[in-house]
């Protein structure tokens, strides 16, 4: 059964793909790219517990090296003047904003962008926010531990 069918949607084409590998076809197609890496889970311990006896040391540089390839693949997919977003579920600087900057730093057609405007008046003035990066506590916001940056194609 398709997914679209089963879910009652039919404004978009869902498909699975593997993301460490490139589309020729998918580039320059898209307006919106959202990127819900995998990652460590930092942020959802308090949820998940076991994921602390999980994780091995090495494990957070592998996850790093695979969030870079699957983000550098997401932007190949973006059409100039389109969005790419980037979440993790993790509360990781290395997973999260040195991800980010290390893929600005090798995309330059690609600027981050406030998402102040996108969120509840809550969430406005924390740090980031108008850079384009949002990044949320449990022992602060009362949630899981996200972080969310915003890029837009500009060429």
């Amino acid at each position: 059964m398709k997914m679209q069918k089963r879910l009652g949607v039919e404004i978009i084409n869902a498909s699975q793909q593997d993301a460490l590998y490139l589309l020729n076809e998918a580039k320059g197609v898209y307006d919106r790219v959202l990127v819900d890496a995998p990652c460590s889970g930092t942020g959802i311990i308090r949820r998940k517990p076991d994921i602390k006896w999980k994780r091995k040391k090495e494990d957070l540089s592998n996850l790093v090296e695979i969030q870079k390839k699957i983000l550098y693949n997401a932007g190949r997919y973006v059409k100039p003047g389109g969005v790419l977003v980037y979440s993790t579920c993790s509360v990781d600087v290395r997973e999260n904003e040195e991800v980010v900057k290390f893929f600005l730093a090798e995309n330059g057609d690609f600027k981050r962008e406030s998402v102040k405007e996108l969120l509840p008046q809550a969430l406005k003035e924390k740090a980031g926010v108008d850079e384009g990066m949002l990044r949320l506590y449990p022992h602060i916001d009362g949630t899981d531990g996200f972080f969310i940056a915003r890029m837009r194609k500009i060429r």
